[in-house]
């Protein structure tokens, strides 16, 4: 259902995108619709039929892949990152002279077995002098154990509980005597973050 709603989503832009283009020349562009398990819509449209030069280039500028079609004036056609690493990307249409150009962000989708050990996300906040707020943005049911340590290592505290769902703690430190304070947070897959202050 979702890959029929974006294609028609796609058929819907690329046509006001033609609409607009019979009205106006300069009314151009390339647009990214990000689609799921590392395949996006690359939709552009340009101003009359000509050669189009499709380049995507990786965080250092290395041309990972190209393609150069000819007597075309748009096109939507997918794209599929699958097996590329992690990271920023340009995707690159160029015709004659001018250039468009479109950055992605890709990141590979996680194992299932991998999601759910990484599946909380751990935020840390100083309310004031030795004060800290630890936040676990969980789904499900979790045991969360949170281990204080001060500026010579030593274990100053550990806290272990059971929750459901997203978890807060203000932990006061304020009679404790140390400079800094590091805080390990663990879940049932191990360590998920280390946060010093």
């Amino acid at each position: 259902m979702k890959t029929k709603s974006l294609m028609l989503a796609a058929l819907v832009v690329f046509s006001a995108l033609t609409t607009l283009a019979k009205d106006d020349p300069n009314n151009t562009g390339l647009f990214v619709i990000s689609g799921k398990s590392g395949v996006y819509k690359l939709i552009y449209e340009g101003e009359k039929p000509s050669a189009l030069t499709l380049t995507i280039f990786d965080n250092q500028g290395k041309v990972v892949y190209a393609e150069t079609v000819r007597n075309l004036k748009g096109f939507i056609r997918p794209v599929n990152f699958k097996g590329m690493a992690s990271g920023t990307y340009i995707i690159q249409v160029k015709n004659g002279d001018q250039k468009m150009e479109a950055v992605v962000e890709y990141a590979p989708q996680v194992a299932k077995a991998e999601v759910s050990a990484k599946k909380a996300a751990v935020h840390a906040k100083v309310i004031e002098a030795n004060k800290f707020a630890i936040m676990i943005a969980n789904q499900g049911k979790e045991t969360v154990e949170v281990r204080i340590f001060d500026a010579q290592q030593d274990l100053v505290n550990s806290y272990r509980e059971t929750v459901t769902g997203s978890y807060g703690k203000v932990f006061n430190l304020s009679k404790v005597e140390s400079n800094s304070f590091t805080f390990e947070v663990y879940t049932s897959a191990g360590l998920i973050d280390r946060i010093k202050f």
